[in-house]
């Protein structure tokens, strides 16, 4: 799929993550805490779902997609990092770097 679709996809994710954040103000003006919570957990869900659709994921949410899908984005960000900061370290620091990366994957 082109870069288009998942603009798309990331924009309508934002749009209603911004709908659950005001529902879930609503219900928390009623005093209604459980259901707030609700919406304010979907809200957060729904932005990180249109996060990863920036960068070309698609994930299911009731099977531990999402979980893997942020773990996979920060150990591949977390990875570029590290490889930035040890191209300038001795060849002994990189060892110790790289065993350090390999506890994370």
């Amino acid at each position: 799929m082109d870069e288009g679709y998942y603009m798309a996809l990331a924009k309508v994710r934002m749009d209603r993550a911004e709908e659950l954040l005001i529902e879930a103000k609503d219900l928390l003006e009623k005093s209604s805490y459980k259901s707030a919570n609700n919406r304010a957990f979907y809200a957060i869900e729904k932005s990180v779902k249109a996060l990863l659709a920036t960068e070309k994921v698609e994930v299911a949410t009731h099977n531990g997609g999402l979980n893997s899908s942020i773990i996979s984005l920060f150990l591949k960000e977390m990875e570029y990092l590290l490889l930035r900061i040890t191209r300038k370290l001795s060849m002994q620091t990189k060892f110790v770097m790289h065993q350090i990366m390999m506890i994370f994957i």
